[in-house]
Parts: C-alpha cells; structure tokens; sequence
C-alpha cells in the first residue's frame, strides 16, 4: 500500500530527512500531483509504501519514529 500523510505544521521534507535519521525512507514532494496539492493547500507531502516484504517490525519502527518526531517537534 502507499499512504501520503502531513504531520500537523511540520514540513515535509524535515519530516522526511527526520526519517531518513532513523534509517527509514520515503518520498517527499508532490509526487507528480501538483494540481492535487495546490488544492488541498499544501507544499508537498510524505509518501510511505509497503508491501508484503515489509515486517511488523519495520511498520512498528516507522510508528515509533513517527511518534518521536511529533514529540520533539
């Protein structure tokens, strides 16, 4: 699956290379979708995939970086 998401006032891409610190990767921008973006009034946005190679480990690691992300910020 591919999920794009925003945390509450912070930028994409800082919350991308946040994750990046935490040995996770994903995509940062409009992802092609510009019309997209400038109506949902946003500079871009955070896209996470996974798929059935991913371990419940890897999704509770994202979970937790995201988690800590929002608590230092």
């Amino acid at each position: 699956g591919i999920i794009s998401f925003n945390l509450k006032n912070l930028d994409s891409n800082l919350v991308g290379t946040l994750l990046d610190s935490y040995g996770i990767a994903v995509r940062t921008g409009k992802h092609c979708a510009h019309i997209l973006h400038k109506k949902i009034n946003q500079e871009g946005t955070v896209r996470v995939s996974y798929y059935l190679y991913n371990t419940f480990e890897e999704i509770d690691k994202f979970i937790s970086a995201l988690h800590e992300i929002v608590d230092i910020t």
